[in-house]
């Protein structure tokens, strides 16, 4: 059986264990990134061919429907929609 000197003695032996052991300095996280709109870069590929614009949307409307993913809302199609509307409104413009 340890004796009633024996626990203390094991506790400073730990604290100083505990206080020699070096520790390096936390190097901070990198700054994160925000991801690219990958709506963004596809209406930048295709602002220029009407056709391009249409065929974007049946692809996009097809991954973003509400009915394919129930659990999402239709925002993300309605704003899919919306911008492909004006990017088609400035693309008729530019052809007349």
């Amino acid at each position: 059986m340890p004796s009633a000197g024996a626990a203390p003695v094991a506790a400073a032996q730990a604290l100083a264990a505990y206080r020699s052991v070096q520790v390096e300095p936390r190097t901070p996280a990198p700054p994160v990134q925000p991801e690219p709109d990958p709506l963004a870069s596809l209406m930048a590929d295709a602002v220029h061919s009407p056709q391009r614009l249409l065929m974007l949307r049946r692809q996009l409307a097809w991954r973003l429907h509400p009915d394919r993913k129930p659990e999402q809302d239709s925002q993300p199609l309605a704003e899919v929609n919306a911008a492909i509307d004006a990017a088609l409104a400035r693309a008729r413009r530019r052809a007349t």
